[in-house]
């Protein structure tokens, strides 16, 4: 009797192999029960809370501004320039107005306070920056065309 031999799909081709699994990303840290009754969980539950309001409260919010350009009307008629009226006469007491403003604001922020976002304190002196020669800009255009 001829031997007859059985070759399994599993010889020829070999079994396949689990891939390398995925490190796990770390979820959100899970709390712990709380005996609130215990004056030492009790009063690390409240430090804790008044710490997280803390850092809420110490972000300061970006101060905008909105300078409106009032837009000035030139007659066609035999008019002389005294008639018109520019928003910006005394534009050097205007600056100063809106510069102390800004000053104001400037000295209210607690720099020494390590809560203090430095990026957004860039951003909001940037900003004043970008304003205030915006502002100098307009003014000193307004006087040169009267």
């Amino acid at each position: 009797m001829p031997m007859k031999i059985l070759i399994t799909p599993e010889q020829i081709r070999p079994s396949p192999k689990a891939a390398q699994r995925k490190e796990a990303q770390r979820g959100r840290k899970r709390g712990r029960s709380r005996i609130l009754t215990s004056t030492l969980e009790k009063a690390e539950a409240e430090r804790l809370a008044l710490e997280r309001e803390r850092k809420k409260s110490g972000k300061l919010s970006v101060a905008i501004r909105n300078i409106s350009n009032k837009k000035q009307v030139c007659e066609d008629s035999e008019s002389s320039s005294e008639e018109l009226q520019t928003p910006y006469q005394d534009t050097d007491d205007n600056l100063e107005i809106y510069l102390s403003s800004e000053k104001d604001e400037i000295e209210k922020i607690d720099w020494n306070n390590s809560s203090v976002n430095l990026k957004t304190e860039i951003l909001w002196l940037l900003n004043f920056v970008l304003k205030s020669l915006l502002f100098i800009m307009l003014t000193k255009c307004c006087s040169v065309i009267h």
